[in-house]
């Protein structure tokens, strides 16, 4: 049986949008009207929340041109970058980014401004979140998030009053974070944002031996998994889907330069084998997320 995931739940996400060469999976690479046609197509699947930063070179300027030609409500998710701890011009200076950007984009306020830096010495400085609120006391975005990389920072943006939202990598071979953000987050009303579902394109490489140089046990265990699908003859593209779908209240980022591969993520298939294949794979997830993390990997 096939499910139709709620389109309300995803999030594009404009890395590939401004830089083709961005993850594992290769994506012919377009011309600009192609990728604001692109746009167009997602808006037409009823896709109206968009993920972006400065660093995606040109996306905030493709998204600008949608914008301010449809009249459909778009939220845009953009990013604050460059910050340096204890630097007194951090506020300053994040005000003027996010105007940039506001510029760019063509929107009068951001639906969530991330910090794009992760480590604590940025979430936690003081001039940093003295910009942060500033941004919100301007209007100039409705809410502030981080975007993690452990637990650690994971913890920290649960704790602190002033990140609405968290952006963690989860996936079929990962969802220790979300896992911890239930666990932790009971009573708020914070947001968590599902990135890198496909683990950066790496499920689907044809470059077995690329993926074996990057992380041997990452390697490994993609090729059990695939192993396993077979066995109980299904695909791990359906089974990655499903694996993130099937979580519940989990707003999920899918980046692709193809629609109809957009498309194809809004579906998965339920069956009998759904329930077989988690147990087998229970066992051989990152829970500590050191073989998925891509900042262990050998690039």
């Amino acid at each position: 049986m096939q499910k139709r995931v709620d389109i309300s739940r995803i999030i594009y996400g404009t890395a590939k949008l401004g830089d083709s060469s961005y993850g594992l999976s290769k994506d012919n690479k377009l011309t600009t009207d192609e990728r604001v046609n692109l746009l167009n197509d997602i808006l037409e699947l009823g896709i109206t929340r968009f993920d972006t930063s400065p660093k995606y070179k040109e996306a905030e300027k493709y998204l600008g041109e949608i914008i301010s030609k449809s009249k459909i409500n778009i939220l845009v998710d953009s990013k604050i970058v460059d910050l340096r701890p204890n630097d007194v011009k951090n506020e300053k200076f994040i005000i003027q980014q996010v105007e940039k950007s506001i510029k760019k984009l063509r929107i009068r306020n951001l639906n969530v401004l991330y910090l794009h830096q992760n480590e604590l010495e940025i979430l936690s400085d003081k001039y940093v979140q003295r910009g942060l609120k500033k941004v919100l006391d301007l209007g100039l975005s409705k809410k502030i998030g981080i975007s993690v990389y452990n637990h650690t920072e994971l913890d920290y943006g649960i704790n602190s009053e002033l990140f609405d939202v968290i952006q963690a990598p989860i996936n079929i071979l990962n969802d220790s974070f979300f896992r911890r953000f239930k666990r932790k987050n009971k009573f708020s009303n914070k947001e968590l944002v599902a990135r890198s579902i496909f683990i950066q394109g790496a499920l689907f490489s044809k470059n077995s031996n690329g993926i074996e140089k990057l992380n041997l046990e990452l390697h490994k265990k993609i090729k059990l998994l695939k192993s396993i699908c077979e066995e109980n003859k299904t695909t791990i593209e359906n089974e990655a889907k499903y694996s993130v779908f099937k979580l519940s209240n989990l707003s999920v980022i899918q980046s692709s330069l193809s629609i109809d591969n957009i498309k194809s993520n809004t579906t998965y298939n339920l069956n009998k084998y759904n329930s077989i294949v988690q147990e087998q794979i229970e066992v051989m997830k990152d829970t500590e997320y050191s073989y998925t993390n891509p900042r262990n990997w050998k690039i």
